[in-house]
């Protein structure tokens, strides 16, 4: 494409962007088929369960006071939660309604919202958007992962809406630089910090979006930094440290020198775990269960006793999370060509599953039951504010759970499951270790990664935002498979983009194959 056609294009995606600014309701009529599916299957889904499915960490998401300081609560959940998601859930049992309806609804309002956010991230993106908005939309309207979550006690519904949030603000302020796109900018940044633990990452974006916005301008960059620095500020203060570093540390254990020289000392304490997991490595890829994580918190805490220094007076959780962390980070060091095959092997030990559960007869009565039968004691002094009723003991409540939840009329959501769980089944080569079996990556991933390297490589809207944003994916999908369990749903904060990318590579292979034909 010639410096010419680039500049119409760049200055056709500001008339578009000025375009949506101006009529908001031309995109709502774009987004009506997926607002209107959106719609129908939350509708069905809420009228079918009045009341939010309960995991077992809902329960620190929902009791708060003196029922939060109780050391079971503290011994059980930790202290690793934001503050905004579990502030607000507090509120609805404020309300007029039962808090686990109001929970739904709101979730399943911003479903709706988000529905309308990814048709604006397609229309400043693609130059084809007529294209594509409404299949975009519809992923969004019917996808199973968001509308389980929506309908679930959790933080990942409110996380996945305000990466999109973010998503939309840095496009607006990397399409159109001003001070008040970068205030929106921060503000988004925040918004996600404060709903789930990896959301502090999100700064490495702001920065960097605000650097790539306004580096032609001294004058605006500083009042920007200023912004951002108040930002940084409010965030620090308003998140907690969590326990990252533990959880990184557990992860890299096989890698571990035998004698860290951060701390010399800890070497006793871990030794036994670090053999162990050496030898585990050996078997099958290095993934942690519970009873290993477990276990080297024991360890760790002894060797913080009996080393107080070592923490530098923190208390007993961060003063582990703290030494975890310089453990995490020398062992990191020390075997930097060992991190990304292991963070793709913990991706692809989940990657053909969904991030969602299911409301099937097992899920909604079973699980269910039993995380509310051991989770009586936080469940009971909130019964009336949750469930609009108060229960004589937890027996009443797991029959009224079952008279609550009727799989029956949800059997649409697990036939949509399955249907959506068919686009990972072709894959690549599964790989084959002593002691398990680690599936090959689903091709369908190969799609959003063409997407990712056609908006960084092909001049197209928001090429600034897409570079910015796919170095902030990227790394974050490192750090996070690195540190985190095996699990699909910590996928959730990437989703939204594994299925908007196809739609960038999709146009991106048609301006292809027309500058060919042109030829």
């Amino acid at each position: 494409m010639s410096r010419q056609g680039a500049g119409s294009g760049e200055q056709g995606a500001g008339q578009v962007a000025g375009s949506l600014l101006r009529a908001p309701c031309s995109l709502l009529l774009w987004c009506a088929p997926a607002l209107a599916l959106g719609l129908a299957l939350r509708v069905l889904m809420a009228s079918a369960m009045p009341f939010a499915y309960v995991q077992h960490d809902s329960y620190r998401l929902l009791v708060g006071g003196a029922e939060w300081l109780r050391p079971e609560a503290q011994e059980a959940f930790g202290d690793n939660v934001p503050f905004l998601v579990p502030a607000l859930f507090r509120l609805a049992q404020a309300g007029p309604l039962p808090a686990l309806t109001t929970i739904q609804l709101g979730q399943h309002a911003l479903g709706l919202i988000q529905i309308v956010l990814a048709g604006a991230l397609v229309r400043f993106w693609l130059p084809r958007w007529k294209w594509w908005i409404i299949p975009a939309t519809l992923v969004f309207a019917a996808h199973p992962s968001f509308l389980w979550f929506e309908h679930t006690v959790m933080l990942e519904t409110a996380y996945v809406f305000a990466v999109v949030v973010l998503a939309v603000a840095g496009t607006w302020l990397l399409r159109q630089p001003s001070l008040a796109a970068a205030m929106g900018t921060c503000v988004a940044v925040a918004l996600v910090a404060f709903t789930r633990p990896e959301g502090k990452l999100f700064v490495a974006f702001g920065a960097l979006a605000l650097v790539a916005a306004f580096w032609k301008s001294w004058r605006q960059l500083a009042r920007a930094a200023a912004i951002f620095s108040a930002t940084l500020a409010l965030i620090a203060w308003g998140t907690v440290p969590g326990e990252s570093g533990l959880l990184l540390y557990s992860s890299v254990l096989h890698l571990s020198p035998e004698v860290p020289r951060c701390h010399p000392g800890v070497g006793p304490y871990v030794a036994a775990l670090c053999a162990e997991a050496i030898e585990a490595a050996r078997r099958e890829p290095a993934f942690v269960s519970r009873r290993q994580r477990e276990a080297l918190t024991d360890a760790l805490k002894n060797f913080v006793a009996k080393h107080p220094g070592a923490s530098r007076g923190a208390d007993s959780a961060q003063g582990i999370n703290r030494v975890a962390t310089s453990l995490a980070f020398e062992t990191c060091l020390r075997a930097p060509l060992s991190l990304l095959p292991l963070a793709m092997q913990k991706f692809r030990d989940s990657a053909d599953d969904l991030a969602n559960g299911k409301f099937t007869e097992s899920w909604l009565h079973e699980r269910q039951q039993s995380r509310l039968r051991s989770g009586w004691h936080f469940i009971q002094p909130i019964d009336v504010q949750l469930y609009g009723r108060q229960f004589a003991d937890v027996e009443e409540l797991l029959s009224f759970v079952k008279d609550a939840y009727p799989p029956k009329r949800l059997r649409w959501f697990g036939w949509l499951h399955e249907e959506w769980r068919d686009l990972y089944e072709l894959r690549l080569p599964d790989t084959k270790y002593p002691a398990r079996e680690v599936h090959g990556l689903p091709l369908f991933y190969l799609l959003p990664l063409a997407g990712m390297i056609a908006a960084i490589a092909w001049p197209m809207p928001a090429r600034r935002f897409h570079v910015c944003w796919v170095l902030m994916l990227v790394g974050l999908w490192f750090i996070v498979m690195l540190t985190a369990n095996e699990r699909a749903r910590f996928r959730m904060g990437f989703e939204p983009f594994i299925f908007l990318y196809p739609f960038v590579a999709f146009d991106a292979a048609i301006a292809l194959v027309q500058r060919v034909q042109r030829r």
